[in-house]
């Protein structure tokens, strides 16, 4: 326990700044300040991250969007006649490899379908019972036109007849 004679030799100055140091239990402005500071450079540093990251997964949807048009235009001529391909591209079936390639373009949900039909003969089968095609798929993308080419060959034989 302390005696009050400690006290007496202190002046009033030095009382209050004892009594003040004592009573203080909150923040100071400048820590309250410098505290907002690192919050605000955490925050700025995950909403970078996260924008970075909404970037790519749209870019990546974008990709396998192109790839699912890709492959349901595929699947829907490999599951037609030979004929019916040859006539959807606007070729008889007369039509041979010096014929003039034919494009067939439609656009769905902002992409670009653009495919290009071949008459050709194939893996030695006979000429006029395969089609080349090729198809390329492009959207806008962030101001710039993004592209994807697939390709394929459909044999005469190989269509659903």
């Amino acid at each position: 326990m302390r005696n009050n004679t400690e006290f007496k030799n202190f002046s009033a100055t030095d009382q209050c700044i004892v009594d003040r140091k004592a009573k203080r239990n909150g923040f100071t402005l400048v820590e309250i300040m410098i505290g907002l500071v690192v919050i605000s450079l955490l925050a700025l540093s995950l909403f970078g991250f996260l924008d970075a990251m909404s970037k790519f997964v749209e870019t990546q949807y974008d990709f396998v969007k192109a790839t699912e048009l890709a492959d349901n235009n595929f699947k829907e001529l490999k599951s037609s006649s030979y004929s019916d391909v040859l006539f959807k591209f606007g070729l008889d079936s007369s039509a041979t490899a010096a014929s003039n390639a034919v494009i067939l373009e439609q656009t769905a949900d902002g992409y670009t379908v653009s495919a290009v039909a071949t008459p050709n003969q194939a893996y030695g089968t006979t000429a006029g019972d395969s089609v080349k095609v090729e198809m390329n798929i492009s959207w806008n993308h962030l101001g710039s036109t993004k592209t994807r080419f697939y390709e394929t060959t459909l044999i005469g034989g190989g269509l659903a007849q």
